[in-house]
């Protein structure tokens, strides 16, 4: 390495002593140190750059104690100095809550029934209290057989099918059956009062009192009545041609004025 520095100074001194040597070509050898750095190729890729330092220690915070660890942070943290808590734990109901609930739900479902309670024995005290009444309007009257016959509800649920024989009609008291009786051998017009009807039990049992009591071949006959299981039912003589207002309102033909005096007179003598 030493001997090479001075060759430059002897290339020199030997064209300076020797100028009109021919010398086709020179070469200067200079040390590989001392030389310039080639140009980059063309095409050739743009260099690397200078690698990062490594990242700082990662933390990991669990509870009281904190970990230090050198792995990388999980994806999707922010940086490097992102936090990673554990999740929360799942919220649990305290048990004066759930009693509290417990014992909110047994009262109301207990006022609900008590509510219902009291209101299905006051509605059964009065209804009682009307049957009683009905009873007593009546008297010894009908029960004598003075007056029409008492059925039973058995007897008269299987003579209208349990209520889905012939139906004649429906009005605002309730719907009315057309059944035969085999053992009076005649047809009746079965009526059941309806619970939701606003004649009141006390403006029934009078009217049915009253129409017992009226014999006319113009009125219709009250053959029965019945009131068991909470059921008002009347049982009627079967009109064939209908009733009087089917007639006036209904009728296809008018009737004629000689007619309609003879209902007029007929209502009169009854």
């Amino acid at each position: 390495m030493e001997s090479t520095k001075f060759l430059p100074t002897f290339c020199l001194i030997g064209l300076a002593l020797f100028p009109r040597m021919h010398v086709q070509k020179a070469f200067v050898i200079y040390p590989r140190s001392l030389l310039p750095p080639p140009p980059p190729r063309r095409g050739s890729p743009p260099p690397l750059p200078p690698r990062s330092p490594p990242p700082p220690p990662h933390f990991v915070v669990d509870g009281p104690n904190t970990v230090v660890s050198n792995a990388p942070p999980p994806v999707g943290a922010d940086g490097p100095n992102t936090f990673v808590a554990p999740p929360p734990p799942a919220a649990r109901l305290s048990p004066s809550l759930v009693v509290g609930l417990i014992v909110g739900a047994g009262a109301l479902i207990f006022g609900i029934g008590f509510i219902w309670f009291i209101l299905r024995r006051k509605t059964h005290k009065t209804n009682k209290l009307y049957y009683d009444m009905f009873d007593e309007l009546f008297g010894g009257e009908f029960k004598n057989g003075m007056g029409p016959r008492k059925f039973s509800f058995v007897e008269i649920a299987k003579a209208t099918s349990n209520f889905k024989g012939e139906k004649l009609g429906e009005g605002g008291f309730g719907a009315i059956y057309r059944r035969n009786l085999r053992d009076l051998d005649t047809h009746v017009a079965v009526k059941r009062i309806s619970k939701a009807s606003k004649q009141g039990i006390k403006e029934y049992a009078s009217e049915v009192k009253i129409i017992s009591r009226l014999r006319h071949k113009n009125l219709v006959k009250l053959i029965g009545w019945c009131h068991e299981k909470w059921q008002l039912i009347l049982v009627y003589e079967f009109m064939a041609n209908g009733s009087l207002d089917s007639h006036l309102f209904k009728g296809k033909t008018l009737l004629t004025w000689d007619v309609r005096f003879q209902i007029v007179q007929g209502l009169a003598c009854s």
